[in-house]
């Protein structure tokens, strides 16, 4: 739940990216110029937003793969660079792991940052895409930490919760070992 109310957050900032991208290239153009801007921007956001279903959905590489891909194609439309913080939220979140997650975290990480310093898009667009960018990785890093720590606290309680049951089998069977010396110490008296 946490994730999805992020990436809901992530989200929000992509469309202001691609509110401000729409305005600052709209002003002066023509109509139909406009048009294919907005539905370039359409077409990447819905693409951004399966990327982010597949990363949740599959616990392959093929969600972190498939936003890398995003990525790579966001740097030859800049429209979709206003999508690439979803990429981002959910690349650093794997960079931790220690399996193969973590190369194509990194891969994704790569994409990103290339994308950021082609950077062609407007200066309001860009600070609007840098602060996107910034609050997914906020976010990301606490509820990657929180839920860490989550699953740290749970596996501590059914850990202690099966030391719990195997003390008290214990001291059952040393009760009932007592209990049958005691029966034997009454008979020989």
């Amino acid at each position: 739940m946490e994730r999805i109310l992020d990436k809901t957050i992530v989200l929000a900032g992509c469309l202001l990216t691609a509110a401000c991208f729409l305005v600052e290239t709209s002003s002066g153009a023509e109509l139909a110029a406009s048009d294919a801007r907005l539905l370039t921007l359409a077409i990447a956001m819905l693409i951004a937003v399966l990327c982010s279903a597949l990363t949740e959905a599959v616990s392959t590489p093929a969600g972190i793969l498939a936003f890398s891909a995003y990525c790579a194609a966001a740097l030859f439309v800049p429209a979709a660079l206003a999508f690439v913080p979803l990429a981002l939220y959910d690349c650093a979140r794997c960079i931790h792991r220690a399996d193969v997650l973590r190369f194509s975290g990194a891969l994704a990480l790569i994409a990103i940052v290339a994308c950021l310093m082609r950077a062609t898009m407007p200066p309001l667009s860009t600070a609007s895409l840098l602060c996107s960018a910034t609050a997914a990785c906020v976010l990301s890093v606490r509820t990657s930490t929180t839920l860490a720590r989550q699953r740290i606290a749970w596996s501590t309680r059914d850990a202690l919760a099966s030391q719990a049951l195997s003390l008290r089998k214990r001291n059952r069977n040393l009760r009932d070992s007592l209990d049958r010396m005691s029966a034997i110490a009454a008979k020989k008296r």
